[in-house]
């Protein structure tokens, strides 16, 4: 896990990514990224998808969940990242929208502020992904 780095940071990290070869890589970019303009963060994701695709690590894209109730759900380069999947016909998990179902906002403190999950929060995130069928999927196709 990486945190805390935008994806400019995180592109120059790649050969380090490539040496490990995970066994899948979850990529979440978005929330760091606030003040990265649109067209770069843009061509930053297709660069650095282009860079793992060629090493055949299995990748799964996903919309960072954020506090439904400070933000709107399209904000954090989301749209960038859903109309990316869309083009590129890779798995993308709409993350956002899991959490911000009612019964899981109101199961408990999921965030400690905007964008920082509790401990209960990653806990969410952990069942969330290991349970998703596009994880499944994506694991399978590869």
């Amino acid at each position: 896990s990486q945190c805390g780095t935008g994806i400019k940071r995180f592109l120059q990290q790649v050969p380090e990514i490539i040496k490990v070869h995970p066994d899948l890589l979850i990529v979440n970019f978005g929330g760091n990224d606030g003040f990265t303009p649109a067209k770069e963060f843009s061509d930053l994701l297709y660069s650095f998808h282009r860079q793992l695709s060629e090493s055949k690590i299995k990748l799964l894209y996903s919309i960072e969940p954020i506090n439904t109730d400070r933000s709107p759900v399209d904000i954090h380069k989301s749209v960038i990242i859903r109309e990316f999947a869309a083009k590129t016909n890779i798995h993308m998990l709409d993350f956002h929208k899991a959490l911000a179902a009612p019964e899981v906002v109101n199961s408990g403190q999921i965030w400690h502020d905007q964008i920082h999950f509790t401990n209960y929060g990653h806990r969410l995130a952990a069942d969330y992904f290991m349970k998703t069928p596009e994880l499944r999927e994506s694991l399978q196709k590869r």
